[in-house]
């Protein structure tokens, strides 16, 4: 099954929202607003403004109109970036330092000039989130906040939930499902350095492809979440759009190296009287991230690596919890599979080992002072250990793995072609992986039914006897922007096809139903049909 959207976009901004938070869905970069005024605040119009990123040493030129006003857009994210005159100017001014770009924001600046031989003391001032229309509400997370948030799961939706306006829910199976302006999960999209990581067929209750975070949080730049936008250029999303951008190279090498290490010694198991059942697990993650230049000003790298694994338990209460089953029932259940059937149907208390891999690779190419490139290549490999009836007692065989790969590509070109028109190219691509394969897949589903009214289930899971599902992305856009005086002309077009494949064929090695446990010892089988039995 193939689905492909195809978008024109065609929007017309005035000044006020330019210097606004003009966020694109899938946008990966960020602007720069300025203006050149005297110390009597008259606009200069004209001049020649170059704007540095100083970590890497990227810079761009740009002279500003007759009223002084000068934009760039595509910038990397983050900084610190420095605006000042260019040399050989007539006029002298103080450089704006220190400025920090966030994620899909514009920036606004002034510049104060005078005449070289009269200036002596100008102040000069930078300022940044100065108001102006808004497309919609949202929510900026800049490194600094994402690295000050504590995350006992090291996943991005802890940085998130500190917005009162989205909400992370930690209790729902295949989760956290994450609800923004309430909601439902399914009506959010996320994307990373512009490739949109959903779940394309619907089956996850999180923010992303996989099942647990498809990056890890070290590699994670700027996160930006678009609220209810009202501009042309967004869509595929009713809820919240999650735009991240991953970190990036500079002139200077920087690493890390990281490791955290818990265990069921270091949580807690009880809620008041209530035992939370969650019985011995070690669970260890380890990483390390470096970046550096590969060309001094030219061709920068970041290499993030992380591996997690737990040998957490495959079910997430006491049997104690159960309606209508004892202790002793699992334990004749489990006897009289082993003796009477001749298979190890598994406890229902029981372990699973889970691993969880991830690598990004992205490079950023300073081509010229007017065009840039970046590319990023994502991995993430990992295996998570499900039931879908917690109020059942299920044996360990009747669970089932799943076990995903998804590898993503994108490739990014940002272009200025004069002080008005700049472009920006994106191609992305996104393969998942799917493979649901129960413990045990070569036997039938038994369903038992207890003397009190409960159920005991075992053998290979019913839904998972043949399933496979693949999903796979294209995504291209290209945007151009055009600014005239007071108004900024966008138009693009942007094209994303998704395909899916799935396989599902439940009960094809049969399902047995026993309305006791004696029935199951002298297999006396009974019919079931959904909702109970007759």
């Amino acid at each position: 099954m193939s689905l492909r959207r195809i978008a024109l976009m065609a929007t017309v901004a005035t000044t006020a929202m330019m210097a606004g938070s003009s966020v694109l869905a899938q946008d990966t970069s960020s602007s720069l607003r300025g203006v050149v005024v005297d110390t009597a605040g008259r606009a200069v119009g004209n001049l020649t403004v170059t704007i540095t990123h100083v970590p890497t040493g990227t810079t761009k030129t740009i002279t500003a109109d007759a009223s002084g006003r000068f934009s760039a857009r595509g910038l990397l994210v983050g900084g610190p970036y420095v605006v000042k005159l260019a040399d050989g100017s007539e006029y002298t001014a103080k450089s704006i330092e220190d400025i920090n770009l966030a994620l899909g924001t514009t920036e606004s600046v002034s510049l104060i000039v005078g005449a070289a031989e009269a200036i002596e003391e100008i102040v000069v001032t930078g300022s940044a989130g100065q108001g102006g229309i808004k497309t919609g509400a949202g929510r900026d997370f800049g490194q600094t906040t994402i690295e000050s948030t504590p995350s006992i799961s090291r996943d991005f939706v802890s940085v998130l939930e500190t917005d009162s306006k989205i909400l992370v829910d930690y209790s729902v199976p295949r989760g956290p499902a994450l609800s923004i302006a309430g909601q439902n999960f399914r009506f959010n999209s996320v994307t990373i350095d512009g490739v949109a990581q959903n779940d394309n067929f619907g089956l996850s209750m999180n923010a992303s492809a996989t099942q647990r975070t498809p990056i890890s949080i070290d590699a994670i730049g700027a996160i930006n979440v678009n609220i209810a936008p009202f501009d042309v250029t967004y869509g595929n999303f009713l809820g919240g759009n999650i735009n991240i951008v991953t970190k990036s190279g500079s002139n200077e090498f920087h690493g890390s190296v990281y490791g955290f290490h818990t265990n069921d010694s270091l949580t807690g198991n009880t809620s008041k009287d209530t035992n939370l059942a969650i019985g011995e697990f070690d669970e260890t993650t380890f990483g390390a991230t470096l970046g550096g230049p590969i060309f001094e000003d030219k061709l920068f790298f970041f290499l993030n690596y992380e591996k997690f694994s737990t040998t957490r338990p495959a079910n997430t209460q006491t049997i104690d919890n159960i309606f209508g089953v004892s202790q002793a029932d699992v334990d004749r259940a489990v006897d009289i599979f082993n003796n009477e059937y001749g298979f190890d149907p598994g406890n229902f208390a029981a372990t699973d080992k889970d691993t969880d891999e991830k690598v990004l690779l992205k490079l950023d190419w300073n081509i010229n002072d007017d065009h840039r490139a970046s590319a990023t290549y994502q991995l993430a490999d990992g295996d998570v250990i499900f039931d879908d009836f917690p109020e059942l007692a299920i044996l360990n065989s009747g669970r089932y793995n799943i076990n995903e790969r998804m590898n993503s590509y994108s490739f990014q070109v940002y272009s200025d072609w004069s002080d008005n028109l700049s472009t920006e190219l994106k191609l992305g691509y996104k393969d998942v992986e799917n493979r649901q394969v129960s413990i045990d897949s070569s036997t039938p589903d038994f369903v038992i039914f207890t003397a009190n009214g409960g159920t005991i289930a075992g053998g290979g899971d019913r839904f998972r006897h043949n399933n496979t599902l693949d999903n796979k992305s294209r995504i291209f856009r290209f945007k151009a922007d055009y600014a005239a005086g007071d108004h900024l002309f966008t138009a693009g077009v942007e094209q994303e096809h998704n395909s899916v494949r799935n396989v599902f064929l439940p009960f094809s090695r049969g399902q047995v139903a026993f309305y006791s446990l004696d029935d199951f010892e002298s297999r006396t089988i009974g019919h079931l049909l959904i909702g109970g039995a007759n």
